[in-house]
Parts: structure tokens; sequence; C-alpha cells
């Protein structure tokens, strides 16, 4: 799997810091704004449900409004780490 900036470019190694910050509100644009603003997000998601119900959308413009880089790693499953080595 190669992941890709949106624009084009190839993404380069990095280092993972994995906090989480769980937002139970009805609607987070604001909140994820403000999370977001200046920073490098990496957006893992499987499917289409994602685009289908409006959250990919969500993310997109939350990143872009404050300022930030979006990653993508689309289509990433649980499937994938069942296949062979070297299959993928």
């Amino acid at each position: 799997m190669k992941l890709t900036r949106t624009g084009g470019n190839e993404l380069k190694d990095f280092s993972l810091r994995n906090d989480t910050n769980l937002l139970f509100r009805s609607d987070p644009s604001d909140d994820l704004v403000k999370l977001t603003a200046g920073k490098r997000v990496l957006f893992v998601y499987c499917g289409g449900s994602v685009k289908r119900n409006g959250c990919y959308a969500d993310i997109r413009n939350a990143v872009r409004q404050g300022g930030g880089m979006l990653y993508e790693a689309g289509h990433s499953s649980r499937e994938r780490a069942r296949s062979k080595p070297g299959s993928a």
C-alpha cells in the first residue's frame, strides 16, 4: 500500500504518536478544525461508506479550513493483514 497526500505526492517516512481524543458531539466540525489546525492528519478508512455518510468530506473540509495537510490511507482493511507476505 502506498500512502499519498491529497494532491498526489508520496508520503515520506514518519513516526506515529497515537493520542486519542474522543468527541461526542452532534456536530464536531468546529472542534475538528481546531484540533487539526496546521497539523498533518493521517485518515485511515476502509471503503466507500465513509464517503457516503459524509464523514470523509467533514474530515477533509476541517483539515483544509485549519490549514492542515491531509494524508489518506483508503481501502485499508483487516483483509490486508491476512494476505500472504509479498502478495500485496
